[in-house]
């Protein structure tokens, strides 16, 4: 009764005392049926599990069919033994509990016991393959990628995996023919994703994290999901022993060598990029209560010449935290509050074609990252019986100013032969806040185990903005332009779901069930202005093991995936704060600003409810099969198919632009968003405890429509929603291969550890160059300043070169820190070795003017030519101390 008290007054806290966000898994199952010498069950088998990630010990008994299962483990190493009074006992280690996973012992066989010994059975670790699930992706302990040449921030752990490939256009990791703004970022279950234009999630160093898991698709309806993929990291937490670690990391110009670059462009000054950090994790009560804390700040600086003036110190400051407190109530209540931050400052110095008449334009204030809290509540109700509650919060700040006072409050002047003086052309302050209660309920019985949940999600967007420009036309003629963007606008979206895993029979299991998310945009007058509710994915799968269980499976799914609408889609058409106007004047501006002629071009407005409008979703089939080899290898193949159903952009006509569904409603006249991914994926993985690491893939893929995704890389128009991707038809109207369709991925990963305390770790990939499009201004524009046109077929100008990239690794631990309290070592990255330099980006862009016949104009002496190329061969030193 007691405990029964506890947990519901735990539950009352965490829904009503602050603010959550949408959470992933942040613990692992484990599973496994105990027979006798005949193969028959037994029930009442004591399953004991202990482990430094565990506070105490965990236990439960096997069923009548001889069945245990452990819900919501830590994930880590761990001891597992299996006794019962008739039987000898068993013990398998180390068991990995991975994260947001199923481990399973599969058929657990029990001896005789013969009384003159009390002989335990030591086994090897459990299989890697999980049972019960169906998501294509992956994981990646720190033990995997911590001796790889990987780039500091975690998200990009991701890149060793297949299916996830580097964007070489301006976004984050694209996702199985996605770009980098569809995808979601979650740390210790706190969804981190920028909610205002979904440009990334915090920044963290790998060092701070214990394991990623990666979702491409194919996941059970529990999770919310995204047009992209799906990052799940975990940081550490404390123990009943005290550990830690100290880092730093190292490099700059003098270890690099020299970038290609336009034969017109500034060579780059001096840099360096520089980081330290420590972790530390221990008990503030031994079995009852953890911390663990890590902090590190990181330096970028850069000298950048402004043509005229000198070089001026181009510099970024990030100070990445994470902070975690595991608090064991009593054996059945489990609590724990995270934080976790990446504020940064930076000054950024923006070039200059020609020499300035004044500094102001060019020398910005950059303040970004967020602060994320959380407090999370796992109650234990029976062994079967398991609620999951959490509370959190997540804001972020995106300002952009001059730094000098008259920068903030003269506009951007441009003269008639290009010179620029006055202020900076955008005075920028956004402040996101995101928060969510969530509860979840698990109920194993029998062959069922049943989940369900609600979530609500309330986004909210706080803006000033002002972006203004003028330019001389004559000594006589001057005219500005006025922007002022000032609101509060959001996104309301409540959340249910429930699923089922069934076993249907030992060696089959079918997983279904539905979620359903809604929308209520809100606008700057703080009432709903658009609700989207019609938003049910159904999602199916089925595994089938024939022979062991965990020894290899069949499985396929069936879902639908909606992601909502960042509340940058709010800020454009449902705030009544937004104005614009021009100015002209007689006389210079700079000079008297006054007298001149004012003339108004737009007022805030918030469109009209579209009853019919949809939200952005796409139908995803997948198929796969993998098996284990030995106890340290598994194969596997996959296959998926992806098609976007229905996409959210804005689309112009003759009287004004509309945010809606392309293709239907309001926006029949232009064409339906259209973007189709197959893949066939082959991959092997492998571990050889600490001493060896080997992942390999191949990816064969097409991507192709008309619709690039939330980033429009052609303007690299980071409006996601608001994009130019289809503000005119003709532009839109044209099928094809998609800038991140990439036909051939090779990627080989791997480290060994030698005698002696080196060890040697290496990435590489091979892949396929990616469609070039052609393109021309559009005769028949709506703004014919600035509409672009497809001139051929899209995806149809040719394509990149292939190419390839390779780094190396090498760690020296000393001989004494194999076994001593504290374990230096050394690395030395050697990235992008034999770099080939080779183009990745060319200009597209083939005619600037169309004549009064609606002939292509004013060609681009650039066009066809290179903008950007591969990194050159370049040195990374670290040093590492772990305790």
């Amino acid at each position: 009764m007691r405990s029964a008290s506890l947990c519901i007054l735990s539950l009352i806290l965490l829904v009503a005392a602050s603010f959550p966000l949408l959470a992933q898994e942040t613990t692992g199952r484990l599973e496994g049926r105990v027979l006798d010498p005949a193969g028959q069950p037994v029930a009442y088998a004591n399953v004991m599990v202990t482990g430094p990630s565990l506070q105490g010990t965990r236990g439960t008994l096997t069923s009548s069919q001889g069945r245990f299962v452990m819900l919501v483990l830590p994930v880590g190493e761990y001891t597992v033994s299996v006794s019962h009074v008739s039987y000898q006992e068993r013990k398998f280690e180390p068991v990995r509990v991975r994260l947001g996973q199923t481990t399973t012992l599969g058929d657990v066989k029990l001896e005789e016991r013969t009384y003159t010994t009390q002989e335990i059975v030591v086994e090897a670790e459990a299989p890697l393959i999980d049972p019960v699930s169906t998501y294509l992706g992956g994981n990646l302990a720190a033990k995997d990628y911590e001796a790889l040449p990987i780039e500091r921030n975690y998200q990009n752990v991701a890149t060793l995996l297949p299916q996830a490939n580097q964007s070489y256009l301006g976004d984050p990791v694209n996702f199985a023919g996605s770009t980098g703004f569809e995808n979601r970022y979650f740390v210790d279950g706190i969804d981190v994703t920028d909610s205002y234009r979904s440009w990334g999630g915090a920044s963290l160093p790998y060092n701070f994290i214990e394991e990623v898991q990666i979702k491409i698709g194919g996941y059970e309806a529990e999770y919310r999901s995204s047009l992209g993929g799906v990052v799940n990291a975990l940081t550490y937490s404390g123990s009943n022993r005290l550990k830690g670690q100290v880092f730093g990391f190292f490099t700059n110009n003098m270890f690099m060598g020299t970038p290609r670059s336009m034969p017109d462009a500034k060579e780059r000054g001096d840099f360096s990029i520089y980081d330290i950090g420590f972790g530390l994790g221990g008990p503030i009560l031994t079995d009852r209560l953890w911390y663990y804390a890590a902090y590190n700040p990181t330096f970028r600086q850069e000298d950048v010449e402004i043509i005229g003036w000198g070089p001026f110190e181009d510099w970024t400051k990030t100070h990445s935290f994470a902070g975690k407190l595991t608090w064991k109530a009593n054996e059945r209540n489990t609590v724990t509050f995270t934080a976790i931050g990446d504020p940064s400052r930076s000054r950024s110095v923006v070039t200059a074609s020609q020499p300035p008449e004044a500094l102001d334009p060019f020398l910005i204030r950059i303040n970004s990252g967020g602060l994320n809290f959380m407090l999370d509540g796992r109650h234990l109700i029976r062994e079967n019986v398991l609620i999951e509650s959490s509370l959190s919060r997540s804001s972020r700040e995106d300002d952009y100013y001059s730094e000098s006072e008259r920068g903030r409050t003269v506009p951007l002047f441009t003269y008639l032969n290009g010179v620029q003086a006055g202020g900076g052309n955008t005075v920028e302050y956004v402040q996101s806040t995101v928060i969510m209660p969530r509860v979840k309920l698990t109920w194993s019985k029998g062959d069922h185990e049943i989940k369900t949940g609600m979530e609500y999600k309330d986004a909210v967007l706080d803006f000033d903005i002002t972006m203004w420009g003028i330019w001389q036309n004559s000594d006589t003629s001057y005219d500005g332009a006025y922007w002022m963007f000032n609101g509060k606008v959001g996104n309301r979206i409540p959340s249910a779901f429930v699923q089922d895993s069934w076993r249907l029979t030992d060696n089959m299991r079918l997983n279904a069930g539905v979620r359903w998310d809604g929308q209520f945009i809100m606008s700057s007058e703080g009432k709903v202005a658009q609700k989207i509710l019609d938003q049910w994915q159904p999602r199916i799968g089925f595994i089938f093991q024939p022979g062991r269980s965990g020894e290899q499976k069949f499985f396929g799914s069936f879902g639908r995936f909606y992601q909502e609408l960042a509340t940058s889609g709010a800020f454009w058409y449902f705030n009544a704060g937004n104005r614009s106007y021009d100015v002209h004047w007689d006389h210079n501006p700079l000079i008297d600003p006054a007298g001149g002629d004012t003339t108004v071009t737009g007022t805030g407005k918030i469109q009209p409810a579209n009853p019919e409008l949809e939200g952005q979703y796409f139908d995803e089939f997948t198929l796969g099969y993998e098996r284990q080899i030995g106890w340290n290898a598994k194969l596997g193949a996959r296959g998926v198919y992806r098609t976007l159903r229905q996409g959210v952009e804005d689309c112009c006509r003759d009287d004004g632009c509309i945010l809606g569904n392309p293709g239907s409603g309001l926006l029949t006249a232009f064409p339906h968003m259209r973007r189709d991914y197959s893949a066939l994926e082959l991959s092997y993985q492998q571990t050889m405890g600490e001493h060896l690491f080997f992942l390999a893939s191949y990816v064969l893929s097409k991507t192709y429509g008309n619709y690039e995704g939330l980033f429009d890389s052609e303007y690299g128009n980071m409006w996601v929603n608001a994009t130019g991707l289809f503000d005119v038809p003709e532009r839109a109207d044209n099928n094809g291969l998609l800038p991140n369709d990439r036909t051939h991925v090779f990627k080989l990963s791997g480290s060994y550890r030698l005698a002696g305390g080196l060890t040697f770790g290496a990435f590489g990939f091979l892949e396929s160059g990616t469609p070039l499009n052609e393109w021309g201004r559009n005769p028949n524009p709506i703004r014919p300043d600035w509409e672009m046109i497809l001139l051929q077929p899209r995806g149809e100008a040719g394509r990149t070169p292939s190419i390839w990239d390779l780094s190396l690794r090498v760690t020296y631990q000393p001989a004494f820190a194999a076994t001593g309290r504290w374990r230096p070592k050394l690395t030395v990255d050697f990235l992008h070795i034999a770099s080939q330099r080779r183009p990745l980006i060319y200009d597209q862009m083939h005619y600037f003017g169309i004549d009064a016949e609606g002939n292509q104009t004013n060609p681009n002496p650039h066009y066809g030519q290179p903008t950007s190329w591969q990194p050159p061969m370049s040195v990374r030193l670290g040093a590492e101390v772990q305790f």
